[in-house]
């Protein structure tokens, strides 16, 4: 065993075995050893639960704070970035721990690095500075629980340098047939028979244990040669045996001892149990107080803190010098804003590696304002190069976090010889991502000027080309993020997960920006000769002018998306927005023909959310919290993962999951179980009133007829009103009493560019406003940017009036049968009616608006280097539209939308 694994049990320790505990003190000294009043001690929930699990990330954030300042490495990557990359690397080597969230992986791996387990297992034993570090043990406890239990034999070895009074000390602590209680993480070796002696022969005492609930962490160990199984606070021993040996001439105790769990006749009750840690602990702390430097130095503690590392925590002792490196790393006491300054480069004020220099500075600051931005590039600071150089892969995984098109994307990597390796193939790809135009700057101090005229959250991409000494000698280009923040410009590397750092000279500087802070920028194009654009048949159509009708229009055509946008008739149908209400959906089909809501929401689709254990009571609130957008704080599926997301619903929302429990079967769509989400609100609103309901069935091709947003409010009751964006929808149901519920539609584009709508629930609960999805038993995935947004607040079913009340679903008002030829958007196997080819040609135009693709024949007809020379007595210039690559392919908008999908009315499935 190596020294700092090792350790002992404090000296002057009673058997915690009591047959009468004394009564539990309501207050002891675990905050400082020193003098002072008393304070409450921490709870510690995991010396009582078995199966305690933590999904406040608070408490991981806890050890990633304290490794935060431990140091950087050679390559810039901080020990707290080392510990969460390796952990996942080692967990993707190993399918027994695959299951493993991010978090438990990465709090259980901290523990086997010295940066943590010295500090947290002293605070666990003496109880000094508990407050600090409870939160630790909780996030290590609570990954321990996402691993099996280790059975088998384990060895720990209690080594004090030959001071023979505390190893008298020790051993008086182990007498057989008597319990004790350990108060920290018990670190032991695996005994097998390949690996019989797997400790420390010389050591003065060894210990036996028979494990029933260690962990097996090897391949999870910063150390893995240790062969390490770790068991949690809590642990309770019955010895065995003890007795005295000669092993190669060398006397040495031997303990034997079992571990003991519930049902066995010695087993401390959970509260006997704590009681004796708390006692324990107390005695130690004493002790260290009365003789610390005797006690500490033979103590085996994982790692004595040294009188530096005290007053590093502290503050007191440190050196001037110390205090600055140290503040320099953390916020600044005036604030962001006080970093936005001038540097050369680039010139002028602005928030970059030049103002922010302490790379820890840097992450708190990301962290703060762009959370999302953290762990997309994961191996950036492993030995791949291909993560090095993936600028736009960074950015593009940046905005489909933000937007919420994947709120879990990671960026790609980039291989040698990647297209990508083109600046202007680069800077075309995210052209046609994100919108906007590329605007050539003479300098990135122009660009950060153009930014700051630009909305608080708006959004751009800065272009950089600029030359390298080398050797060798070469151009290198480089892509950033610019934000307009309320502190300044910032301008950031996804790449690194820090700020920019700003070449001293640039030969080409670009700035394409994507978004204004209320929305995205719609992909336009320039007019050659300056001329004004005719208004788009979509955009009249939202404004309510008169659309002009194509001379001649098929049956088929009723039902496509040239249909809704040039106003062609729609299938007939009593069904009507309430009074005073016009969503989206009207404005695209006319007054009477409403949209099908219906689509199951996006990211839903896959494996149905594991199954987990109602645990307990826990403070959700830490989910509650904003991803911008929104940027109110609220519950969905962006601020949580996979299995807090589960866990969340479970607690809090136990009738989620019987609303529509064949959402994840073979044939759910066909079935109509994926397209019934207006179905899903009710029948969960019934639940709620201990109603046996679940969601019946609605067909695709019955989604014009049945997915309405009418038949809602006649089950629910109350009103629809709009909604500009979710940040509105979340303020008015944080008005309402908690407990409140509403639905809110949804109006939103697929990936292929067709409108769909869904409907969810949201709550007003005690940690905020959450929004929940009956459809899919989960956390709501909010589609962005929202094309309309309608909110249904009743209440409670019980108090609203609503129809559904009087038990089953009641049925809507007649409605006259979907046409048989009707089909789903994304239905497989359905073949789609023959279309006049002419029809799509005279939807082209509006099909390139919305996918975002620039009018083909100019790009053919006239390319030009990207960015074009501006004149030399010009202030501002145009942008030249994009050159076209060699061997690139022009996309026909009818490939991104092929007749099979392009044919049926928005949304329809």
């Amino acid at each position: 065993t190596e020294p700092h694994r090792e350790d002992t049990q404090p000296p002057h320790e009673e058997n915690p075995h009591h047959e009468e505990p004394a009564a539990e003190p309501q207050h002891d000294r675990t905050g400082a050893p020193g003098d002072g009043p008393p304070v409450e001690r921490p709870d510690e929930p995991y010396l009582r639960d078995d199966d305690y699990r933590s999904d406040d990330p608070r408490h991981y954030a806890q050890i990633d704070d304290q490794v935060l300042e431990e140091g950087v490495r050679d390559n810039g990557e901080l020990f707290n970035e080392q510990i969460f990359r390796q952990a996942t690397e080692l967990r993707g080597l190993s399918p027994e721990f695959a299951h493993m969230s991010d978090l438990g992986a990465a709090a259980v791996h901290s523990y086997t690095r010295h940066e943590v387990f010295g500090r947290l297992n002293e605070a666990l034993r003496t109880g000094e500075d508990l407050h600090t570090y409870v939160g630790q043990a909780k996030a290590v406890v609570s990954g321990l629980n996402e691993l099996p239990p280790y059975r088998g034999e384990t060895v720990r070895t209690i080594n004090f340098d030959n001071n023979q009074r505390l190893v008298k000390l020790a051993l008086a602590h182990y007498e057989p047939g008597k319990v004790t209680v350990e108060p920290s993480f018990t670190s032991t070796k695996k005994v097998t028979p390949e690996d019989p002696y797997p400790y420390d022969r010389n050591a003065p005492i060894e210990l036996r244990i028979r494990s029933v609930t260690g962990r097996d962490i090897e391949k999870l160990s910063d150390k893995p040669k240790e062969r390490e199984v770790v068991h949690k606070p809590g642990l309770q021993l019955l010895v065995t045996d003890k007795r005295l040996v000669v092993e190669n001439g060398t006397e040495k105790w031997v303990i034997h001892a079992e571990e003991i769990t519930e049902g066995h006749p010695k087993y401390l009750a959970p509260e006997t149990a704590e009681q004796a840690i708390h006692e324990r602990r107390e005695r130690l702390a004493a002790d260290l107080r009365s003789a610390p430097s005797a006690i500490a130095a033979g103590l085996g503690f994982d790692s004595v803190p040294s009188e530096d590392d005290r007053a590093r925590r502290t503050g007191p002792e440190l050196t001037p010098e110390q205090r600055a490196a140290l503040a320099a790393m953390r916020p600044p006491p005036d604030g962001w804003s006080s970093l936005n300054r001038a540097t050369d480069p680039p010139g002028v004020p602005a928030l970059h590696g030049g103002t922010v220099e302490a790379p820890q500075r840097q992450l708190r600051f990301i962290r703060d304002l762009f959370p999302q931005m953290e762990g997309i590039n994961r191996g950036h600071y492993g030995d791949d190069p291909a993560f090095h150089r993936n600028g736009a892969e960074t950015l593009l995984a940046y905005e489909d976090r933000v937007t919420g098109r994947n709120p879990d994307a990671l960026a790609e990597p980039r291989p040698e010889g990647h297209p990508f390796d083109d600046p202007a193939s680069q800077r075309d790809a995210l052209r046609e991502r994100l919108g906007g135009d590329w605007s050539r700057h003479r300098s990135i101090a122009d660009s950060i000027d153009a930014m700051r005229d630009r909305p608080v959250g708006s959004r751009a991409v800065l272009s950089v080309e600029y030359f390298e000494p080398g050797p060798p000698p070469r151009s290198e280009h480089k892509v950033f993020a610019a934000v307009t923040t309320e502190h300044g410009v910032a301008l950031l590397d996804p790449v690194r997960n820090r700020f920019a750092e700003l070449p001293p000279e640039t030969h080409s500087v670009g700035l394409l920006a994507h978004h204004d802070g209320e929305g995205p920028i719609v992909p336009h194009e320039e007019s050659p000769r300056g001329a004004p654009r005719e208004p788009s048949m979509l955009s009249r159509a939202l404004d309510g002018e008169p659309v002009a009708e194509a001379p001649s229009k098929p049956v088929e055509h009723q039902r496509s998306i040239g249909g809704m946008l040039d106003g062609g008739p729609q299938p007939e149908t009593p069904e009507a927005p309430a009074a005073g209400h016009r969503d989206i959906g009207a404005a695209l089909g006319g007054e009477d023909g409403p949209v099908g809501y219906g689509a199951a929401e996006p990211g839903s689709w896959g494996a149905p959310p594991p199954d987990v254990p109602v645990t307990g009571d826990h403070d959700w609130s830490p989910l509650a919290r904003a991803t911008n957008p929104p940027s109110e704080p609220a519950i969905h599926a962006g601020t949580a993962n996979a299995n807090q997301d589960a866990r969340y619903v479970a607690e809090r929302h136990p009738e989620l999951r019987e609303v529509n429990p064949r959402f994840y079967e073979r044939d759910a769509f066909d079935r109509g179980y994926q397209t019934n989400c207006t179905r899903s609100v009710v029948a969960y609103a019934q639940r709620l009133l201990d109603m046996d309901a679940h969601a019946e069935a609605v067909l695709p091709r019955e989604l014009a007829t049945k997915g309405t947003l009418e038949y809602v409010r006649e089950q629910l009751g109350g009103q629809w009103e709009s909604h500009g964006d979710y940040d509105s929808v979340i303020r008015s149901m944080r008005e309402q009493p908690i407990g409140s519920h509403g639905v809110v539609g949804v109006l939103f584009r697929d990936v292929d560019g067709n409108v769909m709508g869904h409907v969810a629930m949201t709550v007003h609960t005690r940690e905020g406003v959450a929004f929940i999805d009956p459809q899919s038993g989960r956390l709501m995935h909010l589609p962005h940017p929202p094309l309309g947004l309608d909110l249904l607040p009743f209440g409670s079913l019980e108090h609203s009036g609503g129809r559904a009340a009087l038990g089953d679903q009641a049925p809507e008002r007649p409605v006259p049968d979907a046409p048989e030829e009707g089909f789903s958007l994304e239905q497989p196997g359905v073949n789609a009616p023959e279309y006049d080819d002419s029809l799509l040609r005279d939807l082209d135009r509006e099909l390139e608006i919305l996918a975002g693709v620039e009018d083909m024949a100019q790009l053919q007809e006239t390319p030009a280097p990207w960015p074009a020379d501006p004149p030399a007595d010009a202030e501002e210039h145009r942008p030249a539209a994009p050159r076209q690559l060699p061997g690139e392919r022009q996309v026909d908008p009818r490939e991104m939308f092929p007749a099979q999908t392009a044919a049926p009315a928005a949304p329809v499935t």
